[in-house]
């Protein structure tokens, strides 16, 4: 890369890199008027618009630790919500340390034309399982208008509340720090009161400085608490414009079958059914009873930092009720409708996590629960493997002939037997006697190839006609009945072939004209008692 495009890179990283860094801010509204955090930290920066003129410059928080040798400002939060007109900051271990956790809820509220306030509820949550001493610090640079170096300043309650007006103007600022002990006024510059909490030396609020002007207003209000091992502090301050700095209580509300609602202004909350817990309450550490579910699983109806404090498991919005009647309370049962589980388990409640067939699935993920050889019923179903044995791309349970790869279905030969019709005569082979003679599927007396017929309707089918052997006589003479009586005096006679001679001799005596042809009759004779 060429020097000159590296430079056009760098130039263009440095231009870059302070946008990307403004990633923290944000601004509420309420009608017309305005509030706007741009930063917190040693040098924060806030916009308290009203009436088009911003009445704030600097709006910041600080604390100091017993032990500390100064104050050390609250950096920007991890956590940061805007909506409508309140907005919320969390710092979850405030510069590390292991100290406090802390959330800043701030509500705007338009009180007319040309005035508004915003409240400012700063919740200190102890991490620490001993006392905590902490001074907090709630500080601004101020301003009545857009007028330089004219504003003057007087105190209205001791200690917490003060008021600032301007020379030619008819605006007034508010600027109030319910509960705090101590209040300091500065002017801007190198002696400010942000000045002071930011230099490496411990700054004590006070003494007041009040009544100042005229000059550019810097105050800061400060107070001392003493936090017992994981307890949680709330404090307040308002800055108002052309109103009085009254507070708006917002915090916790406790609402029936809801649970802990954060920050809802006190008529809401008591509108909606719920309880209050108090201004500045947050729902961070539940302030709502419910179920805690002791060690021992007997269950009692607590807040969340009690029941943590006994070693409980918090449970938000449930009870110690027990519906199912199995012994367990709602609260600490994870199937509070199901007497048989009080945990879902993999199958979840209302379902047991048993497993039928032993297959090691249970039975709610098993297709097939009474089949340990099968997950899913397949092509054949739960019972019935899923082969094909005969290799015919056919599995069993749809095959009618599982060990003939030939065939699918017995059909009129049966499996193993091929359903082949080789003459084409409508038989198939298997019960064709004659599988090669589209005539015949009997063999008959002439048999397979040969047709029975007698032409001349004489009794003796053509093909024995034409050339009578001796089986094929004693054929046609056993289909005739029988031969015919002995012709001539002397011949000697069979009674078991009487019938039989008699036949032929009917026979022979149609063809002949004479009673027996004697060269057959003496054949027939002599074949017949050869036989018996």
């Amino acid at each position: 890369m060429k020097s000159g495009q590296q430079a056009g890179v760098c130039l263009l990283m440095l231009l870059v890199a302070p946008a990307l860094a403004l990633a923290f801010g944000g601004t509420i509204t309420d009608g017309d008027a305005s509030f706007t955090v741009n930063s917190f930290g040693e040098d924060p920066s806030a916009d308290f618009s009203v009436a088009g003129t911003d009445r704030a410059v600097q709006i910041g928080w600080w604390y100091h630790l017993l032990g500390d040798t100064r104050e050390f400002s609250f950096p920007d939060p991890d956590e940061e919500t805007y909506s409508g007109n309140t907005s919320s900051f969390f710092w979850n271990d405030v510069n590390g340390g292991d100290f406090f956790s802390a959330r800043l809820n701030t509500t705007l509220v338009e009180d007319g034309a040309s005035a508004a306030r915003v409240h400012f509820m700063m919740t200190i949550s102890s991490r620490r399982a001993t006392d905590l001493t902490i001074d907090l610090i709630n500080a601004a640079a101020l301003q009545v208008d857009a007028g330089p170096g004219d504003d003057s300043a007087v105190l209205l309650h001791a200690n917490d509340h003060i008021r600032l007006t301007s020379a030619g103007s008819a605006d007034i600022l508010e600027y109030r720090g319910i509960g705090f002990l101590d209040v300091m006024v500065r002017s801007a510059g190198a002696s400010s009161v942000i000045a002071l909490l930011n230099d490496a030396t411990e700054t004590t609020i006070g003494p007041s400085g009040l009544p100042f002007g005229p000059g550019d207003v810097t105050a800061a209000f400060g107070q001392r608490v003493i936090m017992p091992q994981f307890a949680t502090i709330v404090t307040s301050t308002v800055l108002s414009a052309n109103s009085p700095a009254a507070t708006v209580l917002i915090g916790a509300c406790c609402v029936p079958n809801v649970g802990c609602v954060n920050a809802m202004e006190e008529n809401d909350c008591l509108a909606s059914g719920g309880v209050f817990q108090g201004n500045g309450i947050s729902c961070g550490i539940n302030p709502c009873e419910s179920a805690c579910c002791m060690p021992d699983q007997s269950c009692q109806f607590l807040a969340q930092q009690p029941c943590q404090m006994q070693g409980g498991t918090y449970v938000p919005n449930s009870d110690c009720n027990d519906a199912d009647g199995d012994g367990r309370a709602n609260g600490c049962d994870g199937c509070a409708n199901d007497p048989e589980k009080v945990d879902p388990g993999a199958c979840g409640c209302s379902v047991a996590d048993s497993d039928t067939d032993a297959d090691g699935t249970l039975d709610c993920n098993d297709g097939c629960p009474n089949d340990p050889v099968k997950l899913v019923p397949g092509a054949c179903g739960c019972g019935l493997a899923d082969v094909d044995s005969d290799g015919d791309g056919t599995l069993d349970c749809n095959d009618g002939c599982p060990g003939d790869s030939a065939k699918n279905a017995a059909g009129a030969c049966g499996c193993g037997n091929a359903d082949t019709d080789s003459d084409g005569d409508g038989a198939a082979d298997c019960m064709d006697e004659c599988p090669s003679d589209p005539d015949k599927t009997l063999a008959g007396i002439c048999g397979c190839g040969l047709s029975d017929a007698d032409s001349d309707g004489d009794g003796i089918t053509d093909c024995l006609a034409s050339s009578p052997s001796p089986a094929a006589a004693e054929s046609q003479e056993s289909a005739a009945g029988g031969a015919c009586g002995a012709c001539g005096p002397g011949t000697p006679l069979m009674l078991g072939v009487v019938s039989l001679l008699f036949a032929s001799a009917r026979v022979a005596r149609r063809r002949h004209g004479h009673a027996c042809h004697p060269r057959r009759s003496t054949y027939l004779i002599r074949r017949r008692a050869r036989i018996e």
